[in-house]
């Protein structure tokens, strides 16, 4: 464990103590600081590791650079070190001047963000801007009345789903996944919500029981997908609808690591298993900011 001498030494180098009350104001990247600090990356790059080495910082990935943080969970006493030395250094004048320029290029960044990412906003980070807030933003437009959420996990999408759902069947293969689920279903009091241990391929729900059925990122785990594009078939109304979410094909052998059975889906192979549904609309996503860079791919239709 180190000293109090250590940790303040540490914490005392004259460049550490600007990147870190920089980052006291907010998050930033290594070029980021560099140009801040007048620094090179190497020497920016230096700081960091040790300050990270000590937990007084974490790095988090943002597309294809870090952004680094002060820890919230730093050990008391480095914070309590922390705390007296920006206490301490606040008003010192390059302490100040690095807070100018900071707000400058604050300044300067947020009149040019919307424009230099026009034409590429989905790959970048917005705050709020997440696939958990805008489904959430726009589920109370979506009606899905009575759902099969066919390969549902463990009810994850319990909270989003259910508010949209007159009647919300959770159809689950995995016993944990399965069992998880129910466990969520009656933590949160949904009594129209029900999870049910059964394949994708033989649904026990009545022919023409549903009016959406879902298949969100469960087609690759699944061993006969057409049968189970059927069996969705099979439980919807005349008029109702599907969604389909899965993987664009790829030769990522890392799919194996999630237990998928199949390397994603060209797009011709949805069309060719929509062939007998109406209004058939499929579309690929951009592939995902991290390696291997999946992508999705997005189908509905109607019965």
């Amino acid at each position: 464990m180190a000293s109090i001498g250590e940790r303040l030494r540490l914490l005392a180098d004259e460049t550490r103590m600007r990147i870190l009350h920089l980052l006291d104001q907010e998050p930033l990247t290594v070029a980021e600081l560099q140009e801040l600090l007048k620094l090179g990356q190497s020497s920016v790059s230096g700081h960091l590791s040790k300050m990270k080495n000590a937990q007084i910082i974490h790095a988090i990935s943002e597309g294809a650079s870090h952004r680094y943080r002060i820890r919230d969970d730093m050990p008391a006493e480095l914070q309590e070190c922390w705390e007296s030395i920006k206490t301490l250094a606040e008003n010192d004048p390059d302490i100040i001047k690095d807070r100018n320029l900071l707000e400058k290029f604050r300044q300067s960044r947020g009149a040019n963000w919307v424009d230099s990412v026009a034409g590429s906003l989905h790959h970048h980070y917005t705050p709020g801007r997440n696939w958990h807030s805008l489904c959430q933003s726009i589920a109370p437009f979506a009606q899905l009345g009575i759902c099969a959420d066919i390969g549902s996990g463990d009810g994850s999408l319990l909270e989003l789903l259910a508010p949209a759902s007159e009647k919300l069947y959770c159809i689950e293969p995995a016993a944990p996944m399965h069992q998880a689920a129910e466990d969520k279903i009656k933590k949160l009091k949904l009594g129209h919500a029900e999870s049910i241990h059964a394949s994708a391929e033989a649904i026990p729900l009545d022919k023409h029981s549903c009016d959406s059925a879902l298949l969100l990122q469960c087609l690759q785990y699944i061993e006969n997908p057409e049968l189970a594009i059927n069996e969705a078939h099979r439980i919807l109304k005349p008029g109702g609808r599907i969604l389909i979410a899965t993987l664009v094909a790829h030769k990522y052998q890392e799919a194996e690591r999630y237990g998928h059975c199949h390397y994603g889906f060209k797009e011709k192979q949805i069309q060719k298993w929509l062939s007998s549904w109406n209004n058939c609309q499929i579309q690929s996503l951009s592939p995902e900011d991290r390696p291997p860079r999946f992508q999705t791919l997005i189908a509905t239709a109607t019965k």
